[in-house]
């Protein structure tokens, strides 16, 4: 028998469900398998920072804590700057990066992840660098930086993607899986913030796919043991590319519930509404892609036919499920946020949201220049939750200036776009200059110029010359109206931002009922 016995030594890195619990740890990460098999949920570890200040050959000597009683003994070791990065993401980057939302996915899931994974552990540190240069450094085109801050965020991010590459994930161990799903999710994060979007849209398949996979080779969701977490990330990632123009391939696996009593958790009812929403966005979507290919005839032939009944038979579906979750989300506000809805950041990007969607359902079917006039009420409030949430989002310094997750940047931009009133127009479009200068994959940027040359050409306060392929039937001194606004993903020559724009055109009572415009446009004025 051992000598230990009950009274033995006990763990200092268990996870703090079973310390709680006062038994053993199986100490897996990000989940304990003990918790996992008794249907717990797993709280996680505390987290230990070591001081960079220590040099590299005495690394584990003296090594004091930063957070006091809350910290334990970091599980592995890096070079001065590694920790400086380190410690910069911890403190200050982690809980920007979610916007209103998902801190507990960096501030917390990635970090846990870190602490025993070389590959997400890596990519942190180049993410921390990566914001040094933005606090340091006055080069705008991070892509290009040589500075010594962005040199050593890219030779973290080769360890990082060296070890990806080496590390296939095993589809039936969920550790694996959620690092590599970790792992994908930080890569997406750095090429955001270096504004290689074509990249980010890459990874966003890439993880899209890991998903997928993983369903077909576990079908049973407990046993696949992926993070709600990251299923719900990837689902909006997915909703979100294809709202800018980049359609992700494969299906996902639908939203995932954080657990627990949705009548008691009000936090995860939270999750679950802006889950719901997504799935809403998604189905959206869908609806206005089909309905393009079935009513307009320059679709070619041989694609999937869909009866105009059937369309409209979605749409209803789709309108109802956003009237239910407009009830169900008024009566969380009211357990959530007693106060009215402006002092509440989450509530009023959800809101803004929920407006543009059903601005989108209900103008699926409609390709008249006029669809867009009698939604000025939900515009006028989607400028109202801007001008409520944006003050609360103001960058205290540069690095809170990004956001992994989109807030208010993409539904202004679409409702500029959309909305015709002068007024309300140029009141969202300040608004959009007070956002961060880059949510996700939307440039604040890229979004003004575009939308300022939009009520330039549509208010006739600017002509337009067409390349010599563009054959434009225009009526002399009548407003042209923009069915839709395509813009490809901005690139840099010359040392200067520039992104490729087609302004699509619909009459039909002209001879040529669909045109289309092209321009190159400069960003960097």
């Amino acid at each position: 028998m051992s000598s230990q016995g009950r009274h033995g030594a006990k763990t200092r890195t268990a996870c703090l469900t079973c310390k709680a619990r006062k038994v053993k740890c199986s100490e897996e990460r990000p989940a304990c398998r003990r918790c996992i098999k008794t249907g717990r949920t797993c709280e996680g570890y505390q987290l230990v920072l070591v001081d960079g200040t220590s040099t590299i050959i005495n690394r584990t000597a003296n090594l004091p804590t930063i957070n006091g009683s809350d910290s334990l003994l970091s599980a592995f070791s890096a070079t001065e700057d590694e920790w400086q990065a380190y410690r910069l993401y911890t403190q200050s980057i982690a809980c920007r990066l979610g916007g209103a939302f998902d801190t507990d996915l960096w501030q917390k899931l990635v970090i846990q992840i870190s602490q025993g994974n070389a590959t997400v552990r890596n990519g942190v540190f180049a993410l921390g660098n990566l914001f040094r240069h933005r606090s340091d450094e006055t080069n705008r085109h991070i892509s290009t930086c040589s500075c010594s801050h962005c040199l050593h965020a890219l030779r973290s991010y080769n360890k990082s993607i060296t070890s990806f590459s080496k590390n296939v994930a095993r589809l039936d161990d969920p550790a694996s899986v959620n690092a590599a799903l970790a792992s994908c999710a930080v890569f997406i994060c750095i090429e955001y913030y270096r504004m290689n979007d074509r990249n980010a849209i890459a990874l966003i398949d890439k993880g899209c796919g890991m998903l997928f996979e993983s369903r077909h080779a576990t079908p049973d969701v407990q046993k696949r043991g992926i993070h709600p977490a990251f299923i719900n990330l990837f689902g909006r990632l997915r909703v979100l590319s294809a709202t800018f123009g980049y359609t992700v391939a494969r299906p996902l696996l639908g939203q995932a519930s954080t657990g627990g009593d949705m009548l008691q958790n009000l936090s995860d009812r939270l999750e679950r509404a802006r889950s719901s929403l997504y799935d809403i966005m998604a189905a959206t979507q869908a609806l206005r892609l089909q309905s393009f290919q079935v009513l307009v005839p320059l679709w070619p032939l041989g694609s999937p036919s869909t009866s105009i009944e059937a369309l409209h038979n979605d749409r209803e579906a789709i309108m109802s499920r956003l009237q239910i979750w407009e009830q169900e989300f008024a009566e969380l506000r009211k357990l959530l946020w007693p106060k009215p809805l402006e002092s509440s950041l989450p509530a009023l990007i959800l809101h803004a949201h929920f407006l543009k969607t059903k601005i989108y359902t209900e103008t699926s079917m409609d390709l008249s220049q006029a669809r867009y006039d009698k939604y000025l009420p939900e515009f006028q409030g989607i400028a109202e939750a801007a001008e409520h949430g944006l003050p609360q989002l103001l960058p205290a310094d540069e690095t809170a200036n990004f956001s992994f997750e989109t807030c208010f940047l993409p539904t202004l931009y679409l409702s500029v776009l959309k909305c015709r009133q002068p007024a309300l127009r140029r009141r969202m479009l300040a608004l959009m200059r007070l956002s961060r200068e880059k949510e996700g994959l939307w440039h604040r940027d890229e979004s003004i110029r575009v939308a300022t040359r939009v009520i330039e050409l549509e208010e006739g306060r600017s002509d337009f010359v067409p390349d010599s392929n563009d054959h434009i039937d225009r009526i002399p001194n009548v407003p042209i109206r923009f069915h839709d606004v395509l813009c490809g993903v901005n690139y840099v020559k010359d040392g200067k931002t520039m992104v490729d724009v087609t302004y699509v055109l619909y009459d039909d009572h002209s001879e040529h009922q669909w045109q289309s415009m092209k321009e190159t446009l400069l960003v960097d004025e």
